[in-house]
């Protein structure tokens, strides 16, 4: 996960890493980032025939979006 990763390097039981991370300011704070070297965005995943075809067509409470807890998705 990206809070072991930072915790391994603030502990220096590694000198760094090479992998997907979201660079926030409070991750800033704390460990120093590289230039960016891949650039991903996140998407919203349904199915081709749901009818949904924007965010907001998902501002609906009968729709459940799952979020992997501790990633950067479950914030934003």
């Amino acid at each position: 996960s990206a809070s072991s990763k930072m915790q391994l390097i603030k502990n220096t039981n590694i000198d760094g890493s090479v992998s997907t991370m979201t660079i926030t300011p409070e991750r800033e704070k704390i460990i120093d980032f590289t230039n960016q070297y891949f650039d991903a965005g996140q998407s919203i995943l349904v199915k081709k025939d749901s009818g949904i075809n924007s965010v907001k067509d998902m501002n609906d409470s009968k729709y459940t979006i799952i979020v992997v807890v501790g990633t950067t998705a479950a914030t934003e």
